[in-house]
Parts: C-alpha cells; sequence; structure tokens
C-alpha cells in the first residue's frame, strides 16, 4: 500500500480543520482564520487553504474534498533589459491581511497574501475573495513596483497548478483522461473556434473554461470576469508528468491548470505603485454544470457592470447573406423593404438591415452612386414603416488608397505577425489609440447614427486594431486601446443606439456591446468539416450553443442568418439548395436558443414555404432553451425551454440528429435513428404521463408515460410541446410560433364551475391560426367561440383532442372559449356489471 506523502497527510488535517470551521460557524459565515502556518478563508461552497511557508494555496469543497493543490500564484515583469518570473511560492517572506468586503458579488472577506520581493524585485501581491452566500471564490495577482524605475508586465497569473511535484493538481473525477474541457475561443485569431476537447492533451481557452469529469458528471469552470487591460486565458494538460493522487479519495488531478492575463505591449508600471490582474473567478459543481456556467455569466455581468439589457433582440433580413453579396442599391433595398414590412413584420420582424455594398470603399463612409438619395432617405423610410433602420460598418480600418489612408498615414498600424497573415493587403487597420484618428472614428459613427438615422449598427473587423505594433498610446496595452475605442463609440453614438459587434475575442467587449457574434459567417451547408475555418450549420451550431449561457446575460449572442431555402442563395455560396429538414433544423436551433434571428434570403423572393419557415420563428421568444447535453456531445441533440404558462408549465423541446456526432468518446455515425426523452431529464417526475404536439408537423403526437422516442433522419429536428396532463382540459399548442404560445398567448384559464377554457393572444391578421387542446374524461368538448361569434372545431376519433380554427381579420387582440360538458361516470360496481354484461354478450 503506497505511504500517504506529506502533503497527503496534511491535506486529511486541513480537511478536517474546514469541515470543523464549516460546523462551527455556519455555512452563511466567511471567515478568516489561521492555524499555525495555514491560513484558512472560508466561502459558501469553496475554501482557500494558504501555506503560509510554502506559499501555496489549496482550494476545497466545504466537506474538505480537494478541488486544487499545490496552487501558486505568479507574474512576469521586465526590468532593466532582463525579464523575471516572480511567484508565491518558494517566496522568502510572505504577509497576510484581510478585510470585509461588500461589491457587486455580496458580502464576504478578501484576503491579500503578499511575498516580498528580493532587492529591486516588485512584491507578488495574491489576493482572493470568497463570500456569504456565492458558491464561487474570487481571486486576483498584482505586481507592486517597490523601486524608483518604472517595470514592464508581461504576464499575471492569479493561479498556476502543475504536477511537476507528483502532487499538485486539479481534482474532479477518478482519471482526468475523463475529464473534458469546453473551451470560449481559442488563442486571438480563432477565438470564434469554441472547441470541445480532452483537456489532459491540452486545452488552451480564451477568457474561461469549463471542465466536465464524464465518469462523475462533476465540473469545474474558471475565467476572467473581465478583459480591462489583458486577453485573459486558461490552459490544461498534463504537465507532462504523472497525474497527483489524492489520498483520502482515491483520485488523480489534472496536471496543468494555468490562468494568466497576458499583455501586449508590456504594461508599464510606474515607481512604487502597482498593476493588477482581473478578477479569476472558480466554481465547483458536483450536480449541475450548466448553472455553474449561468452564475459565471451573471458574476461577469456584474463585474462589467451590465446592469440590463434595455434593448430588443434584433430581429432583420441581413443583405449580405443573400444572392446580392456587395451587389445591393436602393431599389433592391427598398423592394425589401416593403416586401419585408408586408409579410414580416407582423409576425416579429422589428429591424431591416443594410450590410457592405453601399459605402464608397472602406474608410470613405459615404454612400456610392447606387444610392443617389443618400443613407438618411433609407433610414426614414425603414422607420417610417415601423422597423428600426440598421447598418453595417467597419470603421477600425480603411482601404490603402481611401482618403482618409492617404492623407493621414500616421493614423494607421503596422501590422503584426498575425495581422500579416490575416489583413488584406489593400487594407490598412486604424491605430485606434491614436486620438486624431479615434475622433475621426468617434464622427463617422455620429454622423451615421445622428445625421442618417440608423438605430443598429453592426460592427465588423474591429480585430484589426489589435494586430499592430506602433500604437500611439505608449504604455497601455492592446486590450485598454481597444476597450477605450468602444466607449469613445459608444459616447458618440449615444445610450439608445444598439451596437452589434462581430470581431474577436468575444469576451474584450462585456459591458461594452448590447449583441456578440459568437462565431464565424453562417453558409447554407451542413459544414461536416473540423477545424477553426469550418462553415455551415454544425460548426455554427456548435460554436453558438456553446456560448449559450452569455446570451440575455452579458449581451444578446448573435448566431448568425438562418436560410429559408431561396435556390439564388445557394448559387451565391456555391452550394444547392438543402433539403427542408436541415433548414428547419438550425433555423430551431437559432429560434429556440433565443438569440439575435436574421435572415438570409431576400423577402422580396421568399415562397410560400420559405415565408412559412421565416414567420415560424419570429419574434424571439424572451428565454432561450438550455442544452440538455452540452458537456457530452460534439453538437448536443437536446435543447429544452420551460415556460411557466400559459395554463400549465410547459417545456419546449428541441430533439436533433445532427448526423456524424460524438458521445462521451462514442462515436455517433451519421444515419436515421431512434431518440429518447426521458421527461424526468426536463425536471418532471419519472413516471410523469405529457402531451406531446410536433410543431413543424402541426399535430398532436399523443400523451405517453416515461417519456418520448422519435426516429430522425440525419440532420434534421422534431421540436415538440411537452405538456404534463391535467385531470381537467387544457390547451396544448398553437400553429403560430416555434414555441407553441410562449410569444403570442398572453393567458389562459379553466373555470370549473361554467366548465370553461378561456384564452387570450396576440393574432396577426390573414393567418390560419390552429390552437390543440386536450380534454380528459369526464370532459366532452361542446362548443367554441372567438371574438364572441362560433368557430371550427375538429375533433379526434376519441373526441379528447380538440382542435380550433380561425383567421383574424385584423391583427391585434383576440379571446376565445370553450366550453365543456360533463358526463357522469359510473361506480366501478356499475362498471363492473356494464363491463360482464359486454362480455357475455360478446360470448353468445
Amino acid at each position: 500500500m503506497m505511504m500517504e506523502t506529506m502533503k497527503n497527510r496534511a491535506a486529511v488535517i486541513a480537511a478536517a480543520i474546514i469541515l470543523s470551521l464549516f460546523v462551527s460557524s455556519g455555512a452563511s459565515a466567511a471567515p478568516v482564520v489561521r492555524k499555525d502556518n495555514r491560513l484558512f478563508a472560508m466561502g459558501a461552497q469553496l475554501a482557500v487553504i494558504y501555506d503560509m511557508e510554502a506559499g501555496t494555496f489549496d482550494i476545497a469543497r466545504t466537506n474538505g474534498e480537494v478541488v486544487a493543490r499545490g496552487a501558486r500564484a505568479e507574474v512576469v515583469i521586465t526590468a532593466g533589459g532582463k525579464e523575471s518570473t516572480l511567484s508565491t511560492r518558494g517566496a522568502a517572506k510572505l504577509g497576510w491581511f484581510f478585510e470585509d468586503v461588500e461589491d457587486a458579488h455580496g458580502k464576504g472577506a478578501s484576503v491579500t497574501v503578499t511575498a516580498t520581493g528580493s532587492g529591486a524585485d516588485p512584491d507578488v501581491v495574491h489576493t482572493f475573495r470568497v463570500y456569504d452566500n456565492q458558491p464561487f471564490i474570487l481571486m486576483s495577482v498584482a505586481a507592486q513596483n517597490v523601486s524608483d524605475k518604472s517595470i514592464g508586465v508581461r504576464r499575471l497569473s492569479p493561479i498556476v497548478v502543475d504536477s511537476e511535484d507528483g502532487e499538485s493538481g486539479v481534482f474532479l473525477g477518478l482519471d482526468p483522461a475523463d475529464v473534458v474541457a469546453l473551451e470560449n475561443g481559442h488563442r486571438l485569431e480563432f477565438d470564434f473556434w469554441v472547441r470541445r476537447t480532452r483537456a489532459a492533451d491540452g486545452s488552451d481557452s480564451n477568457w474561461s473554461v469549463a471542465l466536465y469529469d464524464e465518469k462523475s458528471g462533476r465540473a469545474l469552470v474558471a475565467g476572467f470576469l473581465s478583459q480591462r487591460a489583458a486577453f485573459g486565458s486558461v490552459s490544461t494538460g498534463s504537465g507532462g508528468f504523472e497525474p497527483a493522487l489524492d489520498a483520502r479519495t482515491g483520485r488523480r488531478g489534472l496536471g496543468l491548470f494555468h490562468a494568466r492575463s497576458a499583455f501586449a505591449p508590456t504594461r508599464r508600471v510606474a515607481p512604487y505603485s502597482a498593476f493588477e490582474s482581473d478578477a479569476f473567478f472558480i466554481m465547483g459543481s458536483w450536480d449541475a454544470p450548466l448553472g455553474a456556467l449561468d452564475v459565471f455569466a451573471r458574476a461577469s455581468a456584474a463585474e462589467n457592470d451590465v446592469s440590463s439589457l434595455r434593448r430588443p433582440v434584433p430581429t432583420f433580413w441581413d443583405t449580405w447573406y443573400s444572392k446580392y453579396s456587395t451587389g445591393i442599391n436602393e431599389q433592391i433595398i427598398l423592394d425589401n423593404l416593403d416586401a419585408a414590412a408586408e409579410k414580416l413584420a407582423a409576425f416579429g420582424l422589428n429591424a431591416f438591415h443594410i450590410d457592405a455594398g453601399w459605402e464608397k470603399r472602406r474608410g470613405d463612409w459615404e454612400p456610392n452612386e447606387k444610392f443617389p438619395s443618400g443613407m438618411k432617405a433609407l433610414a426614414d423610410a425603414i422607420r417610417s414603416r415601423g422597423l428600426t433602420p440598421s447598418i453595417w460598418i467597419a470603421p477600425f480600418s480603411a482601404a490603402a488608397d481611401s482618403p482618409v489612408c492617404l492623407d493621414n498615414p500616421g493614423w494607421f498600424l503596422d501590422p503584426d505577425a498575425i495581422g500579416s497573415a490575416i489583413i488584406p493587403s489593400n487594407e490598412r487597420a486604424l491605430d485606434i489609440s491614436n486620438p486624431e484618428a479615434l475622433a475621426w472614428l468617434s464622427g463617422v459613427i455620429s454622423r451615421v447614427v445622428h445625421d442618417w438615422g440608423f438605430g443598429i449598427i453592426k460592427v465588423d473587423f474591429t480585430y484589426y486594431s489589435l494586430l499592430g505594433r506602433n500604437y500611439a498610446a505608449k504604455g497601455k496595452t492592446r486590450a485598454e486601446i481597444f476597450r477605450d475605442a468602444f466607449k469613445a463609440m459608444r459616447a458618440a453614438a449615444g445610450p439608445d443606439v444598439y451596437i452589434l459587434a462581430v470581431g474577436v475575442p468575444v469576451g474584450i467587449h462585456a459591458g461594452l456591446v448590447d449583441g456578440m457574434r459568437t462565431g464565424l459567417d453562417t453558409a447554407p451547408r451542413i459544414g461536416e468539416e473540423k477545424g477553426y475555418a469550418a462553415q455551415g450549420f454544425k460548426p455554427a451550431f456548435s460554436s453558438m450553443i456553446r456560448r449559450q449561457f452569455l446570451n440575455n446575460v452579458l449581451w444578446h449572442n448573435d448566431p448568425d442568418v438562418i436560410y429559408t431555402g431561396s435556390e439564388e442563395t445557394a448559387k451565391r455560396w456555391g452550394e444547392n439548395p438543402l433539403p427542408k429538414e436541415a433548414l428547419a433544423a438550425w433555423a430551431s436551433a437559432v429560434a429556440l436558443s433565443g438569440q439575435i434571428l436574421e435572415i438570409a434570403d431576400p423577402p422580396a423572393d421568399m415562397t410560400p414555404e420559405a415565408l412559412a419557415v421565416a414567420r415560424a420563428v419570429l419574434p424571439v421568444c424572451h428565454k432561450g432553451a438550455r442544452p440538455l447535453d452540452l458537456f457530452t456531445k460534439d453538437f448536443p441533440e437536446t435543447l429544452a425551454l420551460r415556460l411557466d404558462g400559459p395554463d400549465s408549465p410547459r417545456h419546449i423541446v428541441g430533439i436533433f440528429n445532427w448526423g456524424e456526432n460524438e458521445d462521451n468518446s462514442a462515436t455517433i455515425s451519421a444515419e436515421t435513428r431512434l431518440v429518447h426523452l426521458p421527461f424526468s431529464t426536463l425536471g418532471l417526475s419519472p413516471n410523469a404521463q405529457c402531451h406531446v404536439f410536433d410543431f413543424w408537423k402541426n399535430e398532436y403526437v399523443g400523451n405517453p408515460k416515461f417519456g418520448h422516442a422519435v426516429r430522425l433522419a440525419p440532420h434534421s429536428v422534431q421540436v415538440v410541446s411537452v405538456v404534463e396532463a391535467l385531470d381537467r382540459p387544457q390547451f396544448i399548442a398553437t400553429n403560430r410560433h416555434i414555441t407553441m404560445g410562449a410569444t403570442d398567448v398572453r393567458s389562459v384559464s379553466w373555470d370549473e364551475a361554467s366548465l370553461e377554457l378561456r384564452g387570450s393572444q396576440d393574432s396577426v391578421a390573414g393567418f390560419d391560426y390552429a390552437l390543440t387542446f386536450h380534454a380528459p374524461e369526464p370532459y366532452q368538448f361542446d362548443s367554441a367561440e372567438v371574438a364572441g361569434s362560433p368557430a371550427a372545431a375538429e375533433l379526434s376519433r376519441e373526441g379528447r383532442v380538440i382542435t380550433v380554427r380561425f383567421t383574424p381579420a385584423e391583427s391585434g387582440n383576440t379571446n376565445w372559449t370553450l366550453k365543456f360538458k360533463k358526463t357522469v361516470l359510473p361506480s366501478p360496481d356499475a362498471q363492473n356489471n356494464q363491463k360482464n354484461q359486454k362480455d357475455k354478450k360478446n360470448k353468445k
């Protein structure tokens, strides 16, 4: 039997101390205690244990179970032409103090450990916060310059864990080989590539990471809450060593876990001053990993002062993705504007977007000769039809032969190595740190918004300005420069204009924008390719759904466009038209997610079939569905949206077959297969009996017990309403919207005294409505009224499923009533006598 190491024995003792502290102090307290050479800081669910001799710290659960062991804080600085790495581990002198805090996250305690440097070396100041009622801890690290000369900071790492000592690690399950890492973008230039990969094989995630153990279901969510001065990232791996053993539980630890704020250019720190990293969040989750992602998003919103998303979620046609590409003109805009207003506005289209092709050239942001009336006239025309005018612009770059570039060469950057590979040779990136260049950018935005009247601006290719060498502002990082530019843009636009950003890295935009693109442009193809450059529905879905937890919290996610089947649009992309099942799958995924909804195909060209798809997903529901299998599948196949009404709680569930997939390391082939939906996965009782309605087929499926199953071909979807069966008549679904009532049915009530089911909903003139209801025994349908007049109703063979149809002549509120009769059921004895008489008759 392996002998316990000194560190393992110390961990056992520490676990006992933690447990005793929580028992004595209560889970609502956040005490800070020092016992011998250890410092204990107790949060609501996690504790930090600092070894004040070694300069390392552990993170443990309140029951003493270790989460991270042997961690340290680290800074990398430049001074006197030399680069040095300084750490809390092995520091000659460690001091500490704590204070009570109350900040945006709640009440708790802030603990600071200072590792004093030798000579002129800066101090490493490590701060962590624990909270009375929060499940996470926050930490940061600062370089404290104690000399009379400035220093440069290249990296700040609030937590570094590596297993070079054979004992340090991050512990989830029994074997680190079972841990997957859900990244949040991969390196600056591949931020739109949101990978799901093996943590032990190496992951390098921008901003945050979610680690999930496939065997135990445990998760760890960690990341920088903000990126005010640096691009934060978290990397994992094996460390090249044998995984460390936690002797207390028998678990093996992940060998490498490193969170770092990297500064480019090097951040200058003045004499006798300090520079601190952004706050780093760590939370363990032992039963609800999706919930931990939600907590991270809310904490990030609090850190970035995102108080609310006041503006509605945009829904619009985007000109660039259609057959026109950049070949638009004024008449094309007006023709499609008329069609959009006539055919889609009443269903929830709330904006109209003019994408690339209106401008003279990059940097010359004036309308070209194809727009003779000017952009203000178009914005006025859009607004006169009740839609918000939206426009595309890329003011962070300019064509090399544009007047602004030729007249002001000092406003533009020399590209760095990545910029040279990415930025087209005939374009230049604006130096947004140059005050004159920034004033020019602000003037462009002000003209577009205030002179022309656009209420949504889609700002593209912003990352070009992150890829330069010769910034005018010295001593600032590219992250600081970038955020300052967005603040200036917001000031120029005003508080009521919707800013939709398209660029990387995503996390740096927190608190600055209203909408944020989560991946690459989406092409009308399935997209079975792997890697960072893959385009199509599947790659777009993977990036969209893995960032779903950010939606409606930090901003509105922009998953890019849906397609409705236009042959001309497909031809523009060099593709054949996709089958309607694949189009419905992607449209369903976007609509159920509750994110920004953009349509690729021109409204003026839409067939009745295309209009039916577009109308079915308009408007965006106020709440987004959750990917129940986010951590186990490469492409999640169950999106579930719980709604608390109308009438009774219901679940709108998208069940997908994405074709080739991976489930807990097992390959799923691209074939027709039976997909099961146990009702227990929706939070219902395992033996629940529910009504199931298929939206796209517009049919009642049945009322199974325990669960629902459907056979799906590759690249197809079934969207169902799952409603727990009641012992009285109830509303099941409507054919108007994919959420089957969430966006238009305002109220449903049952009156047992009058035996009436009443409802109120928003209706669109000319739409053929079909509302589905169910009546169990002993209730019998009698009649239906819509808007005070008798309405047509269809009954199933058994008379239990009722479909009420109507077509309103005008848009607006519609009230309806279903009337029932109640038959008196015979007593059980009478029922048995009737059965016996029937059996005798059958025998004769």
